[in-house]
C-alpha cells in the first residue's frame, strides 16, 4: 500500500481525534500510574494544540492513503543536547506518539510515518531519531527492532508514598 506522509492540518481534526483518543487510551493502559484518560472536550483541546503548535522542530505528520482517510499518526520534536562539558554536542529528534489504527497494521504506515519523521529530523541536523517504548507495548517494541531501534537507555521506576 503507498502511503502519503504530510503534516497534519485543522481540517484533519475530526478524522485525526478517534486516533489520537486511542493512542491516549494506550497510554493509560499501559502506565495508569503516568497517564489519565482525558474527556472528549481534554482529546480535542490537546490535539487542537498539537497541530497548532507544529513548527519548525515540533511535527505532527500523517498517513494518508485515499482522501481523508488518515491510517495513522506520529508527533516528533528535535532537541539539542544540553551544553554541558561532559556531553557530546548533538541534536536528536524524539517520536512523543507513534500511532496506527489498528487494520491499518502491518501495510507499510507506521514504517512510512517513521521513515519521514527520521528524513524531516535529518534534514533539521538531528544525528538520532529516539523515541520511549512503554513497559507491556512488546507489539509496539517488535515494530520499533525490525526498524533498526536499538535500546540506548533504560528508564527504571521505583513506587514511594509521599510524606504525609
Amino acid at each position: 500500500m503507498i502511503w502519503e506522509i504530510r503534516s497534519a492540518r485543522l481540517e484533519d481534526s475530526e478524522t485525526l481525534l478517534p486516533l489520537w483518543r486511542a493512542a491516549l487510551d494506550l497510554h493509560v493502559e499501559l502506565a495508569p500510574e503516568f497517564f489519565r484518560a482525558p474527556t472528549a472536550m481534554v482529546a480535542r483541546a490537546e490535539l487542537a494544540r498539537a497541530v497548532e503548535t507544529t513548527d519548525r522542530y515540533r511535527c505532527l505528520l500523517v498517513a494518508v492513503n485515499e482522501p481523508d482517510r488518515i491510517g495513522g499518526f506520529i508527533t516528533a520534536a528535535v532537541f539539542d543536547t544540553p551544553k554541558r562539558p561532559t556531553m557530546a554536542p548533538r541534536r536528536r529528534a524524539h517520536v512523543d506518539q507513534l500511532f496506527v489504527v489498528e487494520n491499518r497494521r502491518r501495510s507499510g504506515c507506521g514504517r512510512a510515518l517513521v521513515d519521514a519523521a527520521a528524513k524531516w529530523a535529518r534534514n533539521l541536523g538531528a544525528h538520532a531519531l529516539l523515541l520511549t517504548a512503554w513497559a507491556g507495548n512488546q507489539e509496539g517494541e517488535r515494530f520499533y527492532r525490525t526498524l533498526g531501534f536499538r535500546t540506548v537507555s533504560q528508564e527504571m521506576g521505583l513506587q514511594i508514598s509521599p510524606k504525609a
